[in-house]
């Protein structure tokens, strides 16, 4: 075998050894943005936050759903200028809560103000 076609072949082998090291974990999400977002059932007229098409009732599924991101991805909250009564995340209680919750998972957490 010429130079260059060993060459080229042991850079092959190298680069397939290496490669698959350097692949994501099994069973990790990659890190990533979410954005909360308010909504209400059609027929119930419940009030629901959306994370990314899934609809949670209430704080403790969001505190569920954020337990299953992984460490660095951002989770974003702008709550609306005028919440209907009931909606969850509408306490200033509810929204530390919520945030001391994602620091100790290592999921920063935003609260972009309404107004």
């Amino acid at each position: 075998m010429p130079a260059p076609a060993k060459l080229f072949a042991s850079i092959l082998i190298i680069f397939f050894l290496i490669g698959p090291s350097s692949a994501q974990e099994p069973g990790k999400q990659p890190t990533a943005s979410y954005v909360i977002t308010p909504g209400i059932m059609f027929k119930t007229n419940d009030n629901v936050l959306i994370i990314g098409g899934v609809v949670l009732k209430n704080v403790s599924e969001v505190k569920d759903y954020v337990s299953t991101l992984s460490p660095g991805s951002t989770l974003q909250w702008t709550p609306s200028c005028f919440p209907s009564m009931g909606q969850p995340l509408a306490t200033e209680a509810e929204i530390n809560d919520l945030k001391q919750f994602c620091e100790k998972r290592g999921v920063k957490f935003i609260v972009i103000p309404a107004g």
